[in-house]
């Protein structure tokens, strides 16, 4: 069974469509189905759930016979590389030349672990994309580090991590006076965040500077002055005809500006945000009262909400703000960042953390 030549080259192409699409949809060779994101793009996720799924027969396969032929190397004139270091070669009539690899044999529930991804991971100089829309910008990691051992060594105390966010981006680590609730602080933000109510402003005060393009990226997002009355398609509608003059300017703007245009009807800017944009241990600045949900500046305390046992049955995280908004009361959280923390934060959602925090800020 092993040695068909057609098995064999299914289980190499799918090695080769993994190598492709692993940097946008997965971390490891370990891949459980249920747990693999739902990417815009479709065509992409169903070709990754097609190849994780085969990967999946294949262990099992491996687990009944411990010995595998690789298929004999062929080569065909017409070679199309697909890295400049490729392991693997696509060739014409889906033949392919390879080193066919064992499936591992352990259990993939035993071998996924979760686990929240920070600037702590020591990524260093590896350049990492700030967004899958922007490949020619990167995260400054090495920056982020920098700075909190020169902050470490001037504290000499623990940090939180709101802390590590924002002293992470600070414009002077040696000199910057870092007294909690008593300073201002001197921030490089990674980001800006703006949508259609408040960017025009921003863009009118913009073009006044003379710069020929904005120093940090940015994002313009449609969709506030859309007003829901009757249905998404009417309003959407009405929205695009009533403001055809402030979506033109903003329009125009980004493309001079070097700016990305979300337009009307692309989505909610904080989801945008959350599905695109937003990355760990990052700073953003975004001109809506609900941006807080990935924390905010103006601050000088901070609350801590311990969560215990775990979400079951009914009970959503939304619960949870509701009934953390009912100890702090509505302006609880004024002037503060909420920082939530212990073993129940495990079974929440990435989505989950992210509706506690919108409402709870």
């Amino acid at each position: 069974m092993y040695e068909m030549e057609g098995v064999l080259s299914s289980l190499a192409l799918a090695r080769v469509a993994l190598e492709v699409l692993r940097p946008k949809f997965f971390a490891s060779n370990n891949i459980n189905i249920d747990n693999l994101p739902k990417p815009q793009d479709q065509l992409l996720w169903r070709e990754a759930r097609h190849c994780a799924e085969l990967l999946l027969v294949v262990d099992q396969l491996n687990q009944a016979q411990k010995s595998i032929r690789p298929l004999p190397s062929r080569v065909h004139p017409s070679q199309t590389p697909i890295s400049p270091h490729p392991k693997h070669v696509l060739q014409q009539a889906n033949m392919i030349t390879c080193q066919v690899r064992r499936v591992a044999s352990k259990p993939i529930a035993q071998s996924l672990s979760r686990c929240y991804a920070s600037h702590a991971s020591k990524i260093g100089d590896t350049k990492v994309s700030m967004s899958n829309l922007e490949k020619e910008k990167y995260i400054n990691y090495q920056r982020i580090e920098d700075n909190l051992q020169v902050v470490r060594r001037r504290l000499n105390r623990p940090l939180t991590l709101s802390e590590k966010v924002l002293y992470g981006h600070l414009d002077n680590p040696q000199e910057a006076d870092i007294r909690r609730g008593a300073s201002y602080l001197k921030l490089r933000p990674d980001r800006v965040a703006c949508q259609d109510a408040t960017a025009q402003m921003a863009l009118l005060q913009f073009m006044t500077a003379g710069l020929p393009e904005v120093a940090v990226p940015t994002t313009v997002h449609c969709d506030h002055l859309i007003e829901a009355q009757i249905g998404g398609v009417k309003d959407l509608a009405r929205a695009v005809a009533t403001n055809k003059e402030v979506y033109d300017f903003l329009a125009s703007c980004s493309a001079k500006y070097g700016i990305g245009f979300w337009r009307p009807g692309s989505g909610i800017i904080h989801q945008i945000i959350f599905e695109n944009y937003a990355f760990p241990g990052g700073l953003m600045i975004g001109t809506d009262s609900h941006t807080p949900k990935r924390r905010w500046l103006g601050h000088d305390r901070f609350i801590g909400v311990k969560l215990t046992g775990k979400i079951s049955g009914w009970t959503s995280p939304k619960d949870v703000i509701l009934k953390v908004a009912g100890i702090l009361t509505v302006k609880g959280g004024t002037g503060a960042i909420v920082e939530y923390f212990g073993p129940g934060v495990e079974s929440l959602s990435a989505t989950g953390m992210g509706t506690i925090c919108n409402m709870g800020c």
